[in-house]
Order: C-alpha cells, then sequence, then structure tokens
C-alpha cells in the first residue's frame, strides 16, 4: 500500500440495501496527497447480475467477477493508470470503483488490459470528483 500511511489498513464491512447484504472491501483512509492530485474522476464498473436470492451472485459469476477484479488490480491499479477506491458486491450489484486522471486515457488502457479475456457484462461511469468526496462519504459511512 505504497499509495497511503503506514498505518493504513483494508477493511472489509457490510451493509443493508433493499434488506439484501452488501459486501464492501475498501482502505482505511485517503491515499497520498500525489495520488488525490492526480486522478480527479471517478470511475465506477458496474456489473449488474442475476444473483441469489440473497442478493450475492452465483458462485460462477462470483468466479468472472473475481477474475475481473484481479485483472483490474494487476494491469491498472498496479501499472498506475487509476487508484483503488473500494469495491462492493451485493443486491444484485457488483462495483469496482476507482479514481482515474483522464477518461478516455482510462478506457484506452482498460481496453488493452482486458483483450485477452471474454467481453464482461460491465458499464461504465464517469465523473468529476477532485475532492474525492464519494469516497470521504464511504469512510464517513464506515467510521467506528
Amino acid at each position: 500500500m505504497k499509495n497511503y500511511s503506514s498505518s493504513a489498513q483494508g477493511v472489509l464491512g457490510q451493509y443493508t440495501e433493499n434488506n439484501l447484504q452488501v459486501a464492501v472491501k475498501f482502505i482505511n483512509e485517503l491515499p497520498n496527497k500525489s495520488i488525490l492530485d492526480r486522478f480527479t474522476n471517478l470511475v465506477t464498473i458496474a456489473w449488474k447480475y442475476n444473483g441469489k436470492e440473497n442478493g450475492m451472485p452465483e458462485d460462477s459469476t462470483n468466479h468472472q467477477m473475481a477474475t475481473l477484479e484481479h485483472s483490474f488490480k494487476e494491469l491498472m491499479i498496479d501499472k498506475g493508470y487509476c487508484a483503488y477506491a473500494y469495491s462492493r458486491t451485493g443486491n444484485h450489484l457488483k462495483e469496482i470503483v476507482a479514481y482515474c486522471a483522464a477518461p478516455n486515457d482510462f478506457l484506452e488502457h482498460l481496453k488493452t488490459a482486458l483483450s485477452n479475456q471474454p467481453a464482461y457484462p460491465i458499464e461504465i461511469t464517469f465523473r468529476e470528483d477532485p475532492d474525492w468526496l464519494h469516497y470521504q462519504q464511504l469512510l464517513q459511512d464506515f467510521k467506528q
């Protein structure tokens, strides 16, 4: 976690949405200022699925989602094309949320990164969030 202070920790949390459990994982603090200044666009990769009655994905879908998330980390985050914010799974929706510098560049890098993988049923949205307010709200929601 080189982009965070030495006290940063990974968090696994849960909340309820529409009476269904949602699991979320994130780092418990904002990244270093250089990351905040560089990546000012919130990007959400959303995968809607028909899952189990409890809102969680079927095992085969969950495995595909894990492959996507691992590839995203290895081929996008670790290479410095974006900064990880969080991921959530539940209520028939998987989201991988990150921050990027330029949406068009992000899409080109993602297309290249995933070119050897099957097409995923994902939707990608961007919005400006230069102050990382979306992520700060998540941190506040899980503050103990």
